[in-house]
């Protein structure tokens, strides 16, 4: 009785699911399985699984292992193919007369990213059913241990749905023909590079893969943090691809700078919270008077929350200074604490400064009692520089070319890579303390240069120079973020607009 009715409560939530069903999922789901190419990469992938099964019973008892592999590699080439699929598919749709049909929907752009998520995780799913009886005969056939059966099972559709986020965030990013194919190619040859990372990984399950696994049901410690780590890693990549793929299908009238601003934040304070997970486990561990290497793990930490919201700082000081009448009322409106919040994560360039310099400062908090001698500083100055030179030759003399926020980008990361560069080459030809200095200047080098001799910054020429001109950066963006737009600002079509989310 107790069956029945619960047989009859899962189907009345399924069929009210289904109605409800996201309609980019059930659009991509219907045409991959009417597609050729996925039909027939589905077959070629059973029969891959059918010949490694007939192997593998003919050889010794142990070859369960070679057969895992063989098919694991073959479910992974199947999700690297519907993750290019999902790129192209994207690509095509919003060059297309069928990306109006999609506008009439009235979806939000996140429903479409996820809609496409979820199909690549539904595809995935029926490849695990097509191969689960072939996973179990590798089992049966020995020399495999069933945890790293489930582990495939359980994290190659989660890498599937990873991957399609990704192929859909790439697919939002270019708009000419250009950029498409570009974008294109890079991720091909990232999923083909994903595809031999993941089946070296398969292929040597046994001496890696199998003993961390059974760590983790020992219960070690380590290996359980590991494991989180993992998963938690791949809840923070989805939700960085969700978030930057809807921005990008976002109108650029709009308010499309608060969701990468906040999850930026957002993995800033999760990284901060397993700092703390990790020093209190050591603490309790080792015993708090023997923690010895504390400044070198905080200054690791310090530096990464540098770089992460030095990449932050990229896209966000280059956006335009004004912003548009529907940008500012998004930041105006709602309550006291939205508006404060919005001060830092709303539209513009002066509240992209302000949020990377409060990520800049809440970084090097972590390692205040090292300073100045800590790399996080050197790295956050290199930063600062290049960041504010990239802005005022994009905004100066350039500011005819560097007409949008992607010249600017294009304007900034090529002033990185020529400080980078320049003054290592200029090295090349000085000696003695000229050559110290020309290699305190450049982000590539100076880090190094500055702290493999004596560990101590402050105690050369270029570390002062390169603190002053981090100072001097750090004023510019610091007027930068004083102004935050007049939203008198107007959004005009460009030739290679081929649709209103371009």
């Amino acid at each position: 009785m107790i069956t029945a009715r619960l047989f009859t409560w899962l189907s009345a939530w399924t069929a009210h699911r289904a109605d409800r069903a996201n309609p980019m999922l059930v659009r991509r789901v219907r045409q991959e399985l009417r597609n050729k190419a996925f039909i027939g990469a589905y077959l070629l992938m059973l029969l891959i699984a059918v010949i490694a099964a007939a192997v593998a019973s003919a050889a010794s008892s142990s070859a369960g292992r070679g057969m895992f592999a063989a098919i694991a590699s073959a479910w992974t080439a199947l999700m690297c193919i519907q993750a290019l699929a999902t790129t192209r598919a994207i690509t095509s749709d919003r060059g297309a007369s069928s990306w109006d049909l999609i506008e009439l929907t009235g979806m939000p752009p996140m429903r479409i990213i996820v809609g496409v998520v979820q199909s690549n995780l539904v595809l995935g799913l029926l490849g695990a059913a097509g191969l689960a009886p072939f996973l179990v005969m590798s089992y049966l056939l020995r020399g495999l241990d069933l945890p790293t059966v489930v582990f495939a099972l359980v994290t190659l559709p989660m890498a599937g749905a990873l991957l399609g986020a990704i192929g859909a965030a790439v697919a939002c990013i270019g708009s000419n023909r250009q950029a498409k194919q570009g974008l294109g190619l890079l991720m091909a040859v990232g999923l083909l590079a994903t595809w031999g990372m993941l089946t070296g990984l398969w292929g040597s399950s046994e001496m890696m893969l199998s003993r961390w696994l059974g760590e983790v049901l020992r219960g070690d410690a380590e290996a359980l943090m590991a494991l989180i780590g993992i998963f938690n890693g791949w809840f923070a990549a989805m939700a960085v691809a969700l978030v930057l793929g809807a921005a990008m299908l976002t109108h650029r009238a709009l308010d499309r700078s608060s969701g990468p601003r906040l999850l930026w934040i957002a993995i800033w304070l999760n990284g901060l919270a397993w700092l703390a997970g990790l020093i209190i486990y050591a603490g309790w561990r080792r015993g708090w008077g023997n923690i010895h290497d504390l400044d070198e793990v905080m200054a690791v930490a310090s530096t990464v929350g540098v770089c992460w919201a030095l990449a932050l700082g990229l896209f966000a000081i280059s956006e335009d200074t004004d912003i548009t009448p529907r940008q500012l009322q998004a930041v105006s409106s709602g309550g006291r604490f939205r508006q404060l919040a919005m001060t830092v994560l709303g539209p513009g360039s002066g509240r992209g400064a302000r949020c990377t310099l409060l990520l800049i400062g809440l970084s090097l908090v972590l390692c205040a009692p090292w300073m100045p001698d800590t790399p996080a500083l050197i790295v956050a100055c290199h930063g600062m520089l290049v960041l504010a030179l990239g802005d005022m030759i994009a905004r100066g003399p350039l500011r005819h070319f560097c007409s949008h926020p992607a010249p600017r980008r294009v304007c900034t990361i090529a002033v990185l890579v020529t400080l980078g560069f320049v003054p290592s080459l200029l090295s090349i030809f000085a000696d003695g303390d000229a050559q110290r200095l020309l290699l305190a200047l450049s982000p590539f080098t100076g880090p190094v240069e500055l702290f493999s001799r004596s560990r101590s910054p402050s105690g050369s020429l270029g570390g002062w120079l390169v603190m002053g001109l981090g100072a001097a950066s750090c004023a510019w963006l610091v007027l930068r973020a004083m102004r935050s737009g007049s939203g008198q600002a107007r959004v005009v079509a460009g030739a290679d607009d081929a649709n209103p989310r371009s």
